[in-house]
């Protein structure tokens, strides 16, 4: 699809936002977690700007980190993740795919997972000596895009006696992967970052938009 295309050094950035403790609700009520409601809102809105772009797709491949660290002791820290590509729905009521995207990520969280920076970084590295790994990122169609969320804190954080009123979260797109989507809850709020080559994705301010009124879908209680 359109979402797969070269792409270029310009970025932006478009923002949604939802209150973490209307996701949590219909999360809880429904078996699922408030990732897989941020999952469920970028599929969609994936699937409303494929359609308006003349492209049905309905099913799309997401990039998901997942931690594959069960414990931690003082001499074994950092950062231990799993990416997992997860082929998800983003066509129907938002009720079933939830239902559908709940259960894929239980099974791949159930299943046992290495931290694949550990296998991943050293093939790049190889691809890198051989100069073909531009030419491989260029060209991939192992997924259509990257989503991570991140758990902030729930209080306000202070600097000099400051509040820090909004955290946005901002990642790297890169390769053939246009568009892609950073979420992070602080303070009571989750907000949920498009990145996007904008000249590789014109109708970034629909894709916006889409975003958040699927955010506002999956978190509006009278509809659950």
């Amino acid at each position: 699809s359109s979402l797969n295309a070269p792409t270029g050094p310009r970025r932006a950035f478009r923002v949604a936002r939802a209150p973490v403790a209307d996701l949590r609700r219909v999360a809880h009520a429904r078996g699922a977690t408030i990732n897989d409601l941020v999952l469920t809102a970028v599929a969609g809105a994936l699937h409303a700007l494929t359609l308006a772009r003349g492209e049905p797709v309905e099913r799309f491949v997401l990039s998901v980190p997942m931690s594959s660290r069960t414990e931690a002791s003082a001499d074994s820290l950092g950062n231990e993740v799993g990416v997992v590509p997860l082929e998800l729905p983003g066509a129907g009521p938002w009720p079933d795919r939830l239902a559908e995207i709940a259960t894929a990520t239980r099974i791949a969280k159930s299943r046992p997972r290495a931290a694949t920076g550990a296998v991943i970084n050293p093939m790049f590295r190889t691809l890198a000596a051989l100069h073909l790994f531009r030419h491989f990122i260029d060209r991939q169609h192992l997924v259509h895009t990257f989503t991570t969320n991140v758990r902030g804190p729930d209080e306000t954080l202070r600097l000099l006696d400051a509040p820090l009123t909004v955290a946005l979260p901002l990642a790297v797109v890169t390769g053939n992967v246009t568009v892609s989507f950073a979420a992070l809850s602080y303070a009571g709020t989750l907000v949920v970052t498009v990145i996007a080559d904008p000249d590789a994705c014109t109708d970034l301010d629909d894709l916006g938009r889409l975003l958040q009124a699927h955010l506002a879908l999956v978190a509006a209680l009278m509809i659950v």
